[in-house]
């Protein structure tokens, strides 16, 4: 009865795969990582402090890179396949495209 809820806060869980990175309050940044191997004594689980954001990185997507809509704040670290275009000229200036 004597107690009030200041703010709610979510608890971030990280997989075994995923990483994140978070920007303290001095612009400092912290990665955090679900894999026991790599987080060497951080938590798995944590709640974000005051001032502090989950940093998003915007990505292109397609096959050209024609769109910068895809904005990423857990990282998948298992291994991950892409297809790719590039365009390119050789010294004799003929036009290859390189596709994978």
């Amino acid at each position: 009865p004597n107690e009030t809820i200041e703010e709610v806060r979510e608890l971030i869980r990280l997989a075994d795969h995923e990483a994140m990175i978070v920007r303290g309050k001095d612009g400092d940044f912290q990665y955090f990582y679900g894999s026991e191997e790599k987080r060497k004594g951080q938590p798995r689980s944590f709640f974000l402090e005051p001032y502090d954001e989950i940093v998003k990185l915007c990505w292109s997507k397609g096959r050209r890179r024609e769109s910068r809509n895809l904005f990423i704040e857990r990282f998948d670290c298992r291994p991950q396949f892409m297809s790719f275009e590039f365009n390119c000229r050789t010294s004799d200036n003929v036009e290859l495209i390189l596709e994978g």
